[in-house]
Formats: C-alpha cells, structure tokens, sequence
C-alpha cells in the first residue's frame, strides 16, 4: 500500500478518502469515503459485470465503497480522481 496523501489515509485493508465537498447519498452528505483493499474476485467481478469493459472501473470502484453506480457517476471528478487514486495506492 502507498503512503498516505493529502487526501487519501491508508489504514489496515482501507482507505479514507476526504471527499472536496460531502457528497449526497440516499439526502445523508458523507464528507469521506471509506474503500476497502481490493481483491481478484472484485476485478473478475467488475469485468464479468461490464461485459465489453465499458464501465468496469466505475463498477469496481462503486463496489469497493459501498457506492452505487449513480453515486458514482453524479460525483465531481476532482473526487472521483481521489478514489483512483486511492484505488492505485493498493497496488503499489
């Protein structure tokens, strides 16, 4: 795992990611994001679920927050960089 950064905090299996403004889940604003270590099962899942690879990383990435896919795709992309981000520092 990578070191923490200004945004993303590395914990055992997780990061936090600090959103740059709460974002609205289900009228609940969450300012963080918690995303759990990634496994095979998680990318094999991804890719069986996006069927010609479109969307795959999306997918991934809603299922390692506990997202849906709408949270993800309504969420700025200056957060959405945040969790590949986070997402990459689990493969280093």
């Amino acid at each position: 795992m990578s070191g923490n950064t200004k945004h993303v905090e590395y914990g055992e299996g997780k990061a936090t990611v600090t959103l740059s403004r709460p974002l609205s889940i289900d009228g609940t604003k969450v300012p963080k994001i918690v995303m759990r270590e990634p496994t095979v099962r998680d990318e094999m899942l991804a890719r069986k679920t996006a069927g010609d690879g479109t969307g795959n990383e999306i997918i991934l990435l809603a299922n390692l927050c506990g997202l849906s896919e709408e949270d993800m795709k309504n969420m700025p992309l200056k957060d959405y960089r945040r969790l590949q981000e986070a997402f990459l520092g689990f493969l280093e």
